[in-house]
C-alpha cells in the first residue's frame, strides 16, 4: 500500500475484486460444465456404453422383479432345525412366503398348534398332508398351496444349512429361469454329469438333479408335472413316484440343470460328523435304480414318439456357465472346463442308452476319476483357503477360460484377485462384460508376489486394478476424434461377469486357489473439466444419466 493511501480505500478495493471473482469463477466452471456435458452427450461412444449401461439395468431390475418365491419345508417331527431354515430363508427378498407341509402319515404325528404365522414380515402357511407322499410333498406343495401370485418354489430338507448359498443360487436361477437350479457337492454333480443323456436328434438332453441341498425351480415345472403323472397313472406304481419323485420331475424336464457344486453343510451334525458335509451320493442313486431306470425309460419312450416335434423343442436350453459359489455367497465360479464331456448320442438308441444308465447306477462307490475331482474340485478356487485349489483333469486348449458372476451390475468394481500356480496366467486375456454375451478386453498388468512353493511350482498371487485399467480404456475413447469414434470398442459402464480367457493352447491344467474381486469408490477416469465426470455427463434417453439411472434401479431393488 503506498503512503498516504485511506486504508479503507484498499480494503473496499480486495472486497470488491473478492466479490466479483466468485460469481466469475462460478460462471467460467458452468460454462465449462455445459462445453462438457455437451461433448460427452453428443461423444458416439460414451452415448454408445450409456445407451448399453441403461438397457443392462433395465434388464436386470425386469428379471428381478419377474420373480416371486415361495419356500417349501416338507417335515415330520419340528425342532431347531427346521426353525433356523425359516429363518434363514425369511431373510431373503425374493421368498414372499414359506410354505409347511407336515407330513401325517405317520403314526406319533403330532399337530404342530404354535407353528409360526409369519417370520420377518414373511407370511407362513401351514398345510398337514395325511397322505404318504415321499418326494411328490414339495410338487404338490408348489402347485397347490403356494399363493396364486408366486411363480418359482424353493424347497431345501430342514436339516440344510443353506444361508451360504442362497443368494448365489437364486442369481444363478435368474440367469435361466426356465432350468432347475440345485446346490450340491462334487461327488453328486459328477453322478449327475454321468447319468445325463443328450440326443439333438431327439430333441433329448435330460439328467437327474438332487433337490435336498436347496433347489429353484418354476411353478409352472411343478404344474406341468403332476399333469404328466395324471396321464401316465395307469403306467407306472404310485409308490415309484413317491419315492423317486425327484428323478422323475428332473428327468421328465428334459433339460440341463445348473447344479452349483457347494460347500454343504447341516444344521445338526452327529459326532465325529465332518463339516463338509455329502452323502454317497452313487449309493444313494443305487438304491433306487429300479425307478430312476424306469423314469428314464419313460422319458426315451415319449422322446421317440415325438421326436419332430422336440428335435427342435430343447435346442433353445443352454445350462449357464455357473459352476460353485464363493464362500461369502457374493459371486460364483464360471468356467467352460466340465469334470469330462458328458456322453452324447447321434441317434437315439433306447437299450444302449439304458445299458448305460444301469451300469452307472449300479455303483455304489465313486469312481477314481470322481475322486480325483472332488480332490481338486471348483469349490475349492472360491472358499479362500489357501491350501486348496481347483485343478481340472484336461489341459487348457485355446478359449478356455474361468472367472466370475458377481451377481449384479457393479459401478465400482476396483480389482480381481487371482491365486494360481499354472504358469500361464500373465498370458491370458482379462475380459469385463455386462451380461455375458459381449466380453471387452481389460489391459491391466497384474502385481504379481510369490506366495510358495507347490510340488516344485510357484504359487503367486496376482492383483489386477480394474479401475486404473478402465479409466486409462475411457481416456483413449474420449481422446479420438469425433469421426473416428462411431466403431470403436467402449468399455462397459457397469461389470457383472469378468473372466480370464487362454488365447493359445499350454500343456497344463488352470491351478487356481483363489480368485475373488474388491469393489471401491467409483473411479470412473473420464473427467475432462472438473468437477463433472463422463459418466454423470453421459445423458441416457430420458434425461437420466447412466449413473442416477443405476442408482435409481439399485434404490428400486432395495
Amino acid at each position: 500500500m503506498l503512503t498516504g493511501e485511506p486504508k479503507s480505500r484498499g480494503r473496499s478495493q480486495r472486497q470488491v475484486h473478492r466479490s466479483s471473482a466468485v460469481p466469475m469463477l462460478k460462471k467460467e466452471i458452468k460454462d465449462i460444465e455445459a462445453i462438457t456435458a455437451h461433448l460427452l452427450q453428443h461423444h458416439h461412444g460414451v452415448s454408445t456404453a450409456a445407451e448399453q449401461a441403461k438397457a443392462a439395468l433395465k434388464r436386470q431390475s425386469i428379471v428381478r422383479k419377474s420373480f416371486k418365491a415361495a419356500a417349501i419345508f416338507v417335515f415330520s417331527n419340528f425342532g431347531i432345525n427346521l426353525h433356523l431354515a425359516i429363518r434363514n430363508v425369511a431373510k431373503r427378498d425374493y421368498i414372499k412366503e414359506i410354505v409347511l407341509i407336515h407330513d401325517a402319515s405317520h403314526n406319533d404325528f403330532k399337530v404342530w398348534e404354535d407353528h409360526p404365522k409369519e417370520v420377518y414380515g414373511k407370511p407362513v402357511r401351514y398345510v398337514t398332508e395325511k397322505k404318504n407322499l415321499n418326494q411328490l410333498h414339495k410338487y404338490y406343495a408348489c402347485s397347490k398351496y403356494a399363493d396364486a401370485r408366486v411363480n418359482t418354489c424353493f424347497y431345501q430338507a430342514a436339516n440344510r444349512d443353506t444361508h451360504a448359498y442362497m443368494d448365489t443360487l437364486w442369481s444363478s436361477f435368474l440367469r435361466a429361469p426356465e432350468l432347475v437350479h440345485t446346490a450340491v457337492g462334487a461327488t453328486t454333480l459328477f453322478s449327475d454329469l454321468l447319468l445325463s443323456v443328450r440326443a439333438d436328434s431327439a430333441g433329448l438332453d435330460a439328467g437327474f438333479a438332487y433337490l435336498n441341498n436347496g433347489a429353484f425351480f418354476l411353478r409352472s415345472h411343478a404344474n406341468a408335472f403332476l399333469n404328466k403323472l395324471a396321464e401316465k397313472k395307469d403306467q407306472i406304481k404310485p409308490m415309484s413316484v413317491a419315492r423317486a419323485a425327484d428323478a422323475y420331475f428332473t428327468l421328465w424336464l428334459n433339460r440341463p440343470h445348473c447344479e452349483l457344486a457347494n460347500d454343504i453343510v447341516p444344521y445338526k451334525r452327529q459326532i465325529d460328523e465332518p463339516m463338509v458335509y455329502e452323502r454317497n451320493a452313487f449309493e444313494r442313486r443305487s438304491k433306487q435304480i429300479d425307478d430312476n431306470l424306469l423314469a428314464m425309460k419313460m422319458l426315451l419312450q415319449d422322446s421317440l414318439h415325438m421326436q419332430p416335434r422336440t428335435a427342435s423343442k430343447n435346442s433353445t436350453f443352454t445350462r449357464p456357465d455357473s459352476y460353485s459359489s464363493c464362500i461369502k455367497d457374493d459371486c460364483i465360479l464360471i468356467t467352460n472346463m466340465l469334470p469330462f464331456e458328458p456322453p452324447k448320442q447321434g441317434i437315439l438308441n433306447l437299450p444302449q442308452v439304458l445299458g448305460r444308465f444301469g451300469t452307472v447306477l449300479a455303483k455304489t462307490v465313486p469312481t477314481q476319476e470322481c475322486d480325483d475331482f472332488k480332490a481338486h474340485q471348483y469349490f475349492f478356487a472360491v472358499d479362500d483357503n489357501p491350501e486348496t485349489f481347483w485343478m481340472p483333469s484336461d489341459n487348457v486348449t485355446e478359449g478356455d477360460y474361468f472367472g466370475l458372476d458377481l451377481l449384479r451390475l457393479h459401478k465400482n468394481v476396483k480389482t480381481i484377485k487371482v491365486v494360481a500356480a499354472h504358469e500361464f496366467q500373465e498370458s491370458m486375456v482379462v475380459e469385463a462384460s455386462m451380461g455375458g454375451t459381449r466380453w471387452y478386453p481389460v489391459l491391466a498388468t497384474p502385481v504379481v508376489t510369490k506366495m510358495k512353493t507347490l510340488k516344485g511350482q510357484d504359487v503367486k498371487s496376482y492383483v489386477y486394478d480394474l479401475s486404473e485399467a478402465l479409466a486409462e480404456a475411457w481416456k483413449h475413447v474420449l481422446e479420438q476424434p469425433e469421426s473416428k469414434t462411431s466403431g470403436i470398442l467402449t468399455p462397459p459402464l457397469y461389470i457383472r461377469y469378468l473372466r480370464f480367457r487362454t488365447v493359445k493352447d499350454y500343456p497344463s491344467p488352470f491351478m487356481v486357489f483363489d480368485l475373488s474381486f474388491t469393489v471401491g469408490d467409483p473411479h470412473d477416469g473420464l473427467t475432462l473439466a472438473p468437477p463433472r465426470s463422463a459418466m454423470e455427463a453421459a445423458h441416457l434417453p430420458g434425461g437420466e444419466s447412466a449413473t442416477e439411472e443405476g442408482h435409481k434401479k439399485e434404490e428400486e431393488e432395495e
